[in-house]
């Protein structure tokens, strides 16, 4: 069996560490990032408990109703 030269043996590891730092380290996008995009707050009041949803990079409400106990 023939012996595996050193430098050889750093040299594949190494180009397959820099592989695996390309493809690992990609910049998510933030535009398809929607994690924390919707905040939901709730209130009471004299009907019953009030929901508001809202949308955290506009700052609109998205949706607002009423919560039904059953």
């Amino acid at each position: 069996m023939k012996k595996i030269d050193f430098k050889s043996f750093l040299i594949g590891v190494l180009a397959i560490l820099l592989l695996v730092i390309i493809l690992g380290s990609s910049i998510p996008d933030s535009q398809t990032n929607q994690i924390g995009k919707y905040q939901v707050s709730a209130a009471a009041t004299n009907k019953s408990p009030k929901y508001i949803i809202i949308d955290t990079e506009s700052g609109n409400i998205v949706k607002t109703g009423y919560i039904s106990g059953n």
